[in-house]
């Protein structure tokens, strides 16, 4: 991916350095179609507490770099504005299985203990918003976007197996809730001709759901246990697009 972005970003410079600033009526040539639709792929690096993996903090998130995927349209509105639509998947590695194995072991003082992760740490998100933009040159452009709308957000869960203990399995389930979500960012954009370009985009995205958790067989209250988690879950996501308009 890094690669990726290296050669896309200095095919940009390319052109800005050979063509060197337009003006006038040019500037927004390739603007001139209304609609525009985009494929995108990239990562998507947890912040916040969402990257904590602290057993002792009930914050902590045990979230780790993964990717988001998705597709994005926008509606030209006059020379700058665009109206603008999102909807991605946003997945996390889940990190720190380590560090809860020996938190629950200390805690209840065992020999060995094992974690085993159950679902993962993700969100779908729906998002709608505007970009404005400004042109470089006659086809690099700089789009700056503010977007809010509905993420879907998904807490992956746990189970844990101590050894030579009576309490022996015991668990967090994997929990699920909606809750809003806003994203800003800005993006670099380079259009080959009229129909197809590609764009460089990095977005902040924050969403705040409120989880239920259920744990499973709990005897008693020793070691780590939460039966609710309402934390930031806040994101950037650097990410690549393949863009079509018409």
């Amino acid at each position: 991916m890094k690669q990726v972005l290296y050669a896309v970003a200095v095919l940009l410079f390319t052109q800005v350095t050979a063509k060197g600033q337009t003006t006038g009526s040019k500037v927004f040539h390739a603007q001139e179609s209304k609609w525009k639709f985009g494929i995108m792929a990239g990562l998507a690096i947890p912040t916040g507490s969402l990257s904590e993996t602290d057993y002792s903090s009930n914050k902590s998130g045990f979230s780790g770099t993964g990717g988001v995927f998705g597709v994005s349209g926008n509606y030209l509105l006059k020379k700058h504005l665009s109206l603008s639509a999102v909807v991605n998947y946003q997945g996390f590695a889940f990190v720190g299985a380590r560090r809860l194995a020996d938190g629950f072991k200390d805690d209840f003082g065992v020999d060995s203990c094992t974690v085993s992760v159950e679902g993962r740490n993700y969100n779908i998100n729906f998002l709608i918003g505007a970009t404005w933009s400004s042109a470089i040159t006659e086809k690099l452009y700089l789009d700056f976007r503010l977007l809010g709308g509905l993420s879907s957000a998904h807490l992956a869960g746990y189970n844990v197996y101590l050894e030579d203990n009576e309490v022996g399995t015991f668990g967090q389930v994997k929990s699920s809730n909606f809750a809003f979500a806003a994203q800003g960012g800005i993006g670099v954009r380079y259009d080959f001709t009229r129909r197809f370009g590609v764009a460089i985009n990095g977005d902040y995205l924050y969403t705040k759901p409120d989880f239920e958790i259920t744990n499973t067989n709990r005897k008693n209250n020793a070691g780590r246990m939460i039966d609710r988690y309402n934390q930031p879950r806040t994101a950037i996501n650097s990410s690549i697009s393949l863009l079509y308009s018409f």
